[in-house]
C-alpha cells in the first residue's frame, strides 16, 4: 500500500524534514549542500589565501540572504538560532580575511586587535548560549530545538550536554 510506503519512509527519515514549513522540504538538502561546500570545496580553493576567505565569505553571505529571505524552520526559534549562525560564520570569516589582509598592510593597534579577537570571540560564545535561551523563552519548543542541535551537533562533546 502506498500509504503505508510513505508512512514507513516519513518515519525513517521524516527527522530531516519535520523542522521545516512544507515548502522548503528542500532545505535540509541546502544546508548540507552548504555544509560539504565550505568543508570540502573551499579547502581547496587557495588554501591558506585571501581569496579562499573571501570565497568562504561569499558562499556564506549568499546562504544567509536566501535564508533570511525564506525563514525555512516552523519554530521562529530555530530560524533565529540559524540566522545568528550564520552570521556569527559570516562575521568570523570577516575578520580572518580583515587579519589577512591587515598583514600585508599597515597594522592596527593593540586595542583594535584586541576589541576584535574579544568581539569574535564573544560572538562565537553568544551563539553557544542561544540555545539555553531558547529553551528559557519558549519552552514548548524545547523538543524540536534539542532534536535539531544534536543533529546539527552530532559527534561533539555539546551532544552529551544536551
Amino acid at each position: 500500500n502506498t500509504t503505508e510506503d510513505e508512512n514507513d519512509i516519513i518515519d525513517q527519515v521524516g527527522f530531516l524534514f519535520d523542522s521545516y514549513e512544507v515548502q522548503y522540504w528542500y532545505f535540509e538538502l541546502m544546508e548540507m549542500g552548504r555544509k560539504f561546500i565550505m568543508s570540502a570545496l573551499v579547502t581547496y580553493i587557495y588554501p591558506g589565501s585571501a581569496q579562499q576567505l573571501a570565497g568562504a565569505l561569499l558562499i556564506t553571505m549568499l546562504f544567509l540572504t536566501y535564508f533570511l529571505s525564506a525563514s525555512p524552520y516552523v519554530s521562529p526559534v530555530l530560524d533565529i538560532l540559524q540566522a545568528f549562525a550564520l552570521g556569527g560564520q559570516a562575521l568570523t570569516l570577516f575578520y580572518g580575511l580583515a587579519l589577512m589582509l591587515n598583514s600585508l598592510g599597515p597594522s592596527v593597534g593593540p586595542v583594535e586587535e584586541a576589541f576584535m579577537k574579544y568581539f569574535v570571540l564573544s560572538l562565537n560564545c553568544a551563539l553557544l548560549a542561544l540555545p539555553a535561551l531558547a529553551f528559557v523563552v519558549n519552552p514548548s519548543n524545547r523538543d524540536k530545538v534539542k532534536r535539531k542541535l544534536s543533529i546539527l551537533l552530532s559527534g561533539s562533546w555539546l551532544t552529551l550536554v544536551l
